[in-house]
């Protein structure tokens, strides 16, 4: 993957809620931390992304097009593994 220049999209998630959900799920969290992160990950990197940055759930990206992060975070890309949404925003200067 060739890191996006010029004018880019960038994306940023995170899933909310996620320190509440570590702490009930405790057994559960890193193998669920990891399901989203696969799923993710695959999803960025289908639609031409470049993953630059983790933070523990929270993903930066960047993207050649916007419409290529929009389509990053179709149908189930944009819920983590057990069905929490991302935060997500978009440039607006592309369409």
């Amino acid at each position: 993957m060739t890191v996006p220049s010029g004018t880019v999209t960038f994306l940023f998630t995170d899933i909310e809620g996620s320190t509440k959900l570590a702490q009930q799920h405790r057994d559960q969290w890193e193998i669920l931390r990891n399901r989203h992160h696969t799923i993710l990950r695959n999803a960025i990197e289908l639609h031409n992304g470049y993953v630059f940055q983790i933070i523990g759930d929270a993903f930066c990206a960047a993207f050649h097009t916007a419409g290529d992060a929009l389509r990053a975070l179709g149908g189930r890309a944009c819920q983590g593994a057990d069905g929490n949404p991302h935060r997500k925003s978009r440039n607006p200067g592309e369409r």
